[in-house]
């Protein structure tokens, strides 16, 4: 199961799943407490709190999630 193969992953720069709910219609993943907002702010908003990130260092994570 896909669920079980993500809960195994670790890395520095990706939250853990920490648990999941499948009963009938309902589905829930349950994911590590991240600070800081959300990845979705900081890669598309562009407001007084949160500057999106900039390709560089977009890069840069993915290399280093990429690399484990």
């Amino acid at each position: 199961m896909e669920v079980q193969t993500i809960g195994r992953v670790r890395h520095k720069n990706l939250v853990s799943l920490l648990g999941y709910c499948s009963e009938g219609a309902c589905r829930m993943l349950v994911y590590q407490y991240m600070e800081n907002s959300n990845l979705d702010k900081w890669l598309h908003h562009d407001d007084s709190e949160i500057s999106p990130l900039t390709w560089d260092i977009r890069m840069r994570i993915l290399l280093g999630t990429a690399k484990g």
